[in-house]
């Protein structure tokens, strides 16, 4: 890779390129941002890489083009540059809900690839899936790999479907999950605690049961564990079970899903 270029540096642009540096060493890294405020803050963030308005040129010459904008700017990002993007670029989207189908025709492109990343990849532990059309070779397959894994967890999907699918669950699933904990957090505070001693009672919680299930306790097996019958937890989950948890945690990721599929049919 000689050339890299990251369309739209925000949150999640600036971690693929932090990776990119980190990967890439010897690549010069061009990237853009919509304003002249941007533009200094991200050269003072990242001093060595060349930072632009003009999405145009920053794609000339490029091997691999990341698209990190917003999907409801992507027509006109694609009508910026479809017409300086190389025959044989590598083209990354980040997108969620621009379909490879999409992605080839409006840039005019054979090598397109969609990721979904998830808010993880901000303290590299991500779990990224994607998946791409048949024109991207193995060894495009293993840069891949290598940029991803380098975020977190990487996860290569077969179909658009099942990475739309997956979108509704780890995408999206940093949100469902600091929405669960902030609840828990009002609760526990309700309950007499303060807001620091609270939160330290549920981190180091979750923060435990994680490394239990990450060293392979089964789910059910380590809920078992901590649940004796005519027990204090036993009270507790009869009222998850009365409140439908598994239909209601069905509905949330169906409805994800959905909108995901909305947005691709656009």
């Amino acid at each position: 890779m000689k050339k890299i270029t990251i369309i739209g540096a925000g949150t999640m642009g600036k971690i693929f390129l932090q990776a990119c540096q980190n990967i890439f060493s010897g690549a010069k890294i061009t990237a853009t941002v919509n304003s002249d405020e941007s533009v200094q803050k991200l050269k003072q963030e990242f001093t060595s890489i060349e930072v632009l308005q003009d999405n145009r040129q920053a794609v000339e010459n490029s091997d691999l083009t990341i698209l990190a904008c917003k999907p409801q700017n992507f027509l006109e990002v694609a009508k910026e540059i479809k017409g300086s993007l190389k025959q044989d670029v590598l083209v990354i989207s980040v997108m969620a809900g621009v379909s490879l189908k999409k992605l080839k025709g409006d840039l005019e492109i054979e090598k397109a690839v969609r990721t979904m990343p998830n808010l993880g990849a901000r303290v590299g532990k991500s779990m990224t899936t994607w998946t791409c059309l048949g024109q991207v070779g193995e060894e495009d397959k293993n840069l891949i790999k290598k940029l991803l894994s380098s975020m977190g967890e990487e996860l290569f999907l077969e179909t658009e479907e099942k990475l739309n699918k997956a979108t509704a669950v780890a995408g999206s699933g940093p949100g469902f999950f600091f929405t669960v904990v902030e609840e828990w957090l009002k609760a526990v505070e309700e309950f007499g605690f303060s807001e620091s001693d609270a939160k330290m009672l549920l981190l180091q919680t979750i923060d435990g049961s994680n490394d239990l299930l990450q060293k392979g306790g089964g789910v059910s097996e380590l809920r078992e564990q901590v649940t004796s019958k005519g027990g204090v937890t036993e009270a507790g989950l009869k009222i998850l079970q009365e409140a439908k948890l598994k239909e209601l945690w069905k509905e949330v990721i169906n409805e994800a899903f959905e909108r995901v599929v909305e947005l691709s049919n656009t």
